[in-house]
């Protein structure tokens, strides 16, 4: 199949989950024998595309201008107006899958909808991941009512998605739950339940040295989930923790620390390592990775990623979004009290530690390839 992919950038290092799972779905695809193309409203680095083979690629400014503009349906045209996109960009794509005669096209992202709003001939298909309305609502906490804009904006969300619900061929969705909203909110005919994958070439067992009674968290720090789950450790944990490990340390990786982060730090007295581009010596270094996530939904890549090193991993139940919880090889904490007994138990314990990180790597390298996620799309998109 000849696949043209549509993404607002492509960026290098990898630091969103779009930019993650759309450039290891492009190189597993490529690997199944498909012929891709991809189109970015940014220029896409050497590095962002490293190891792709592509038989198109371009930006929206390199396509020549329409000479006639498409229009959307009245509530399409508002989202493409809400997200700022550019009137011609939807009639690009439309123009450049009928010139190049791709089979298929694919968006990546949020505010990506509109871009499949006039295409014809090919199937459309929206790698969503996770679905906004359920995102949106899990971050609600009916004690804090700062929260409460959560609800608009995924009713908004889920108004967006009804909209183009005659726009797409099928959707791809990292977890059952998140398939079950496409279903109810989208009103989508096909949902492919496409689960995240790892490189576990890539994120594999580094021989470093592990500073005694260390945790590490990573992630993009300017994302909603991640903040409230460094808040909730740093106030429900971390406190007595240290109180009673005074020697203890929790390091914070990630993009995009804002203020607020910079005052848990201050607060809790974790480390702040911002914009790492690579975390993997790093994240590695430390005996313990935690997961103590309140909030979001879909599959966690910082949790495929701490398996492939073969780090102990400890997690809150929401963290397993997506995973059958029976079988998955985490230490799972459901209270303040199980977060600190665990975390100490594999402090306190290096044959313990060993046999969880080989048993979480063994786990991801059975469940988790991006090579069988790219099968399962390919699947749907043939159409079986």
């Amino acid at each position: 199949m000849k696949i043209l992919f549509v993404k607002r950038s492509q960026s290098f290092p990898r630091s969103s989950g779009h930019d993650v799972h759309g450039y290891f779905m492009m190189r597993s695809l490529q690997h199944a024998g498909c012929r891709l193309g991809l189109l970015t409203a940014a220029d896409a680095s050497s590095e962002a595309i490293e190891g792709l083979d592509l038989v198109w690629q371009g930006t929206f400014s390199g396509l020549p201008e329409p000479r006639v503009v498409g229009s959307l349906p009245k509530w399409q045209e508002k989202f493409r107006s809400y997200w700022g996109m550019d009137r011609s960009w939807p009639t690009k794509v439309s123009e450049l899958v009928a010139s190049e005669q791709f089979d298929a096209v694919v968006v990546v992202g949020l505010e990506v909808l509109p871009y499949l709003g006039l295409v014809k001939g090919a199937k459309r298909i929206w790698y969503a991941a996770d679905e906004w309305l359920l995102h949106h609502w899990s971050l609600v906490q009916w004690t804090s009512p700062a929260t409460y804009k959560d609800l608009k904006l995924g009713l908004v969300k889920g108004l967006y998605e009804r909209a183009f619900n005659d726009c797409t061929d099928r959707v791809w969705a990292v977890s059952e739950t998140d398939r079950r909203f496409f279903r109810w909110v989208m009103g989508a005919r096909q949902v492919d339940l496409v689960p995240n994958g790892v490189d576990a070439d890539y994120y594999s067992p580094r021989k470093v040295v592990q500073k005694p009674e260390s945790l590490a968290f990573w992630g993009r720090l300017d994302f909603e989930p991640n903040i409230d789950a460094i808040r909730w450790f740093g106030e429900k944990v971390w406190k007595g923790l240290k109180s009673e490990r005074p020697n203890a340390t929790w390091t914070v990786y990630g993009f995009g620390a804002g203020d607020v982060i910079r005052r848990f730090q201050h607060a809790f007295g974790f480390e702040l390592v911002s914009d790492l581009p690579d975390l993997r010596d790093a994240g590695s270094s430390h005996q313990v990775a935690i997961l103590p996530f309140v909030s979001g939904a879909g599959i966690k890549n910082k949790l495929l990623e701490g398996a492939a090193m073969s780090l102990p991993i400890v997690a809150s139940e929401k963290a397993l979004t997506g995973l059958d919880r029976n079988k998955v090889p985490f230490l799972i904490a459901k209270d303040p009290k199980e977060w600190r007994d665990h975390i100490k138990g594999l402090w306190d314990d290096a044959d313990r530690r060993q046999v969880y990180g080989d048993q979480v790597r063994n786990w991801v390298l059975e469940n988790h390839s991006w090579d069988s996620a790219a099968a399962i799309a390919l699947e749907g998109l043939r159409g079986r």
